[in-house]
């Protein structure tokens, strides 16, 4: 029985070079198939980190208003409050990371002309893949 093994053992030549193509061509077409959309994606995740970042800058441009409304000057409805503000009195604890890093961000607030109430917050100098 062990000697019939070894005898079948030994005939065992490895991989052919065929064999070895066709699992290259295989892995080749996964890869092809998986690229587009791992690529789709990790742009996904920055467009979505983006969006976070904003959302997290206008809360902290709302408590401001809250806290300290009165350092806010508008002119024709529209104020703008810049980050280092915001970082400055404690409203952000650091500076917000972009996917696009050359990317600087304002806070504008629109405010009824009526009231004089805060109508809309928007952040200006978004990153350009927005």
């Amino acid at each position: 029985m062990v000697a019939s093994l070894k005898k079948l053992w030994n005939n065992q030549r490895g991989v052919t070079l065929i064999e070895l193509l066709a699992v290259v061509v295989i892995l080749g077409i996964i890869a092809a198939i998986a690229a587009p959309s791992v690529i789709t994606n990790f742009s996904d995740a920055k467009k979505n980190a983006d969006s976070q970042t904003e959302k997290i800058v206008i809360d902290a441009a709302q408590r401001y208003m809250l806290d300290d409304a009165k350092n806010v000057t508008f002119n024709n409805n529209s104020a703008t409050i810049t980050i280092a503000v915001l970082k400055e009195k404690g409203y952000l604890t650091s500076e917000p990371k972009w996917s696009d890093n050359n990317a600087v961000a304002n806070v504008v607030l629109t405010q009824d002309a009526t009231t004089k109430k805060v109508t809309s917050y928007s952040v200006s100098g978004k990153p350009s893949n927005y």
